[in-house]
């Protein structure tokens, strides 16, 4: 049996994926395992690594994933130019009126 090394605790199921996702583009071989968070009822997701010797090569991938969603984080809002409606920096899109901004 191999063993699985935890990797990444993600806030849901689609950010695992994303992770895993950004994981196997580079080469390493990693896993999402679900369950459900006792005190919120809510699914929350785990990445493990399905190979040991991959675990560096993971952990530089995830300090870059890291970097980048902080960075976008810290952007302010953006104000849509034809509904005023504000939205996150890295939309492209007004979320309520799909102007581009």
């Amino acid at each position: 049996m191999s063993q699985r090394i935890l990797l990444y605790k993600a806030y849901d199921y689609v950010e695992a994926r994303l992770v895993v996702n950004e994981l196997e583009l580079a080469g390493v071989a990693a896993e999402v395992h679900r369950y459900s968070d006792p005190e919120t009822g809510w699914i929350k997701a785990d990445v493990y690594a399905s190979r040991p010797s991959q675990l560096e090569a993971a952990q530089r991938v995830l300090a870059a994933y890291r970097t980048r969603r902080e960075s976008k984080a810290e952007r302010p809002d953006v104000a849509c130019g034809h509904c005023g409606e504000q939205n996150p920096a890295n939309f492209e899109l007004c979320w309520s009126c799909r102007a581009d901004l």
